[in-house]
């Protein structure tokens, strides 16, 4: 639904991600997430405002937020959602 509601093509799926968002990371998580970044893989962004703007996959992610955040219960602007931190278990 949200897909349909921001527009997205089928060619805009079939893309490779740049980066992956954290949305939330327990002990083990974040000792995996470690090992990851050692091995130079995908890169993790915890805030989705912190991802490279200039790439299709933030441009595809603002217009997926922006729908998301008017069908919440309780909207909140697409602003909060992308600049919200990750849960983190401690």
């Amino acid at each position: 639904m949200l897909y349909c509601l921001a527009g997205v093509r089928p060619e805009e799926l079939l893309a490779l991600p740049c980066y992956t968002t954290l949305l939330g990371v327990s002990r083990r998580g974040r000792e995996l997430l470690a090992e990851k970044r050692k091995a130079g893989s995908l890169p993790v962004i915890t805030k989705p405002a912190d991802a490279p703007k200039d790439t299709a996959q933030y441009r595809l992610g603002e217009r997926i937020t922006s729908a998301y955040a008017t069908v919440l219960k309780h909207p909140r602007s697409s602003a909060e959602l992308l600049t919200a931190k990750p849960y983190v278990e401690s």
